[in-house]
C-alpha cells in the first residue's frame, strides 16, 4: 500500500531468504468464516523473514507527523470516493516481508474503513492518487482491489490485508480455508507484545544471509541471524533501541564496531545535508558487543527529519551512496552522544 512507502523499503529490504513453511498445499475443507478482526498478526502466512509494526497515531502526533500525513495523502492508493483519510482512519500498520517468487510482503491495516465505499470507487475505474487507475477481480471468494502492483482486500470495516498479488493470494487462501493462526517466532511474538512501543521490527537472516552487496555495505549485517528493534518518538524526535544476534562473540564485536563506524561515515556527509538545507539528522549511534549479541541505541533529531520529509520527493539518493574512501569500512569508530530517552533493549 503506496501510503506507507518507507515502511514497505524497510519491511522488504531483506528480501532473499529462506522459503515459507508452507508454499504449495492441497486446499483442505472451508471452514467456518474466522475472526479477521480478532488478531492481525494472524491474518500473516507463516515463513515470514521481517516485520515492522507502527502505531500511526504516536507517528502522526511527532515533531514530524504532519509530513508524514502529507506524504501518506500523496501516496494513498485509493481516490476520495472511496471516503477513505489515510491521517486520520488508520489505525496501525504491520507489514512482513517473505521470499515466495522473489521479494514478496503481506501488510494488515487496521483502522476505520467503509467497503462499500472502496468496492464502488474500483469498480467505477477511478484513477487513485497515484495516477493509475483501480481495478477489481475476485480470489478465495473476496474482492480484490489492486493499484498499479499492490493488490488489497477488505475484509471487514476495520482491518485491510494488503500486499503484492502472490503474497495475498497465499493470505486470502489461509482465509477462506480457516486457517488463520498466529504463526510468529517465539522471539518475535515476545517482540511484537512490547509495552509502550509503537515502532517494532524484527528480522531473521539465520536461513540465509543478506545479499553479499548489502553486506559489503553495512558489515554489521555479516554473520547477523536476527535483528530485533524497539521506537519511541520522543525528544530528540525518533529513538530506537535494538540487540543483533550473531553465531559468536567474534561476530558480535565486528557488528558493534560496524555500527560504531557509520555515526563516522553520516559526519562525513554533514556538507551533503548542509547543501540540501537539512540538518544532520543523526544524534547518536552507540554500539556495544555482548557476547554473541550487539546492543545499540540511535537518536534522530526530529526537525531534520520534517526537513527531509518535506524535500523527499525531490532528493537524489545517490548522493547519499557511500565512496570507497568515506565506507563505513574506513572510518574509525565514534561512540557516546546528547543523552536520549531511548526505549529499552529488546
Amino acid at each position: 500500500m503506496r501510503c506507507w512507502p518507507a515502511l514497505l523499503a524497510l519491511a522488504i529490504v531483506f528480501g532473499c531468504s529462506k522459503a515459507p513453511d508452507v508454499v504449495a498445499y492441497t486446499p483442505a475443507e472451508k471452514k467456518a468464516e474466522p475472526a479477521v478482526d480478532a488478531d492481525p498478526l494472524a491474518l500473516l502466512p507463516s515463513g515470514m523473514i521481517g516485520l515492522v509494526a507502527l502505531d500511526m497515531k504516536p507517528l502522526l502526533g511527532a515533531s514530524f507527523g504532519s509530513e508524514i500525513a502529507a506524504l501518506s495523502e500523496r501516496f494513498a492508493p485509493l481516490p476520495k470516493s472511496a471516503e477513505f483519510d489515510s491521517k486520520h482512519d488508520v489505525d496501525r500498520v504491520i507489514v512482513a516481508s517473505y521470499s515466495l517468487q522473489g521479494v514478496d510482503y503481506v501488510g494488515v491495516v487496521r483502522g476505520r474503513f467503509k467497503p462499500a465505499a472502496i468496492e464502488n470507487a474500483a469498480k467505477s475505474g477511478e484513477p487513485s492518487p497515484l495516477g493509475a487507475p483501480m481495478t477489481q477481480s475476485t480470489y478465495a471468494g473476496r474482492s480484490v482491489i489492486a493499484v498499479q502492483d499492490v493488490a488489497m482486500t477488505v475484509l471487514s470495516e476495520q482491518t485491510v490485508i494488503f500486499g503484492n498479488p502472490t503474497a495475498l493470494q497465499r493470505a486470502l487462501d489461509r482465509i477462506e480455508e480457516g486457517r488463520v493462526e498466529r504463526k510468529l517466532p517465539t522471539w518475535l511474538d515476545k517482540l511484537v507484545a512490547t509495552p509502550n512501543a509503537p515502532i517494532v521490527a524484527g528480522w531473521d537472516l539465520a536461513g540465509q544471509p543478506a545479499p553479499d552487496a548489502l553486506r559489503r555495505q553495512l558489515g554489521f549485517l555479516e554473520g547477523l541471524e536476527t535483528a530485533r528493534v524497539v521506537g519511541n518518538y520522543e525528544s530528540p524526535g525518533v529513538n530506537l533501541a535494538g540487540t543483533l544476534s550473531y553465531g559468536d562473540a567474534v561476530a558480535a564485536t565486528r557488528g558493534a564496531e560496524s555500527l560504531n563506524r557509520m555515526q563516522d561515515l553520516m559526519a562525513r556527509y554533514e556538507w551533503v545535508f548542509k547543501a540540501l538545507g537539512v540538518g544532520q539528522p543523526l544524534e547518536r549511534l552507540q554500539a556495544e558487543p555482548r557476547d554473541k549479541e550487539a546492543t545499540f541505541v540511535v537518536a534522530i533529531n526530529g526537525n531534520s527529519l520534517k526537513q527531509i520529509l518535506v524535500r523527499l520527493p525531490t532528493l537524489n539518493p545517490s548522493a547519499f551512496a557511500p565512496g570507497t574512501s568515506d565506507s563505513p569500512a574506513n572510518s574509525a569508530p565514534t561512540t557516546g552522544g546528547p543523552a536520549t530517552t531511548a526505549p529499552a533493549q529488546p
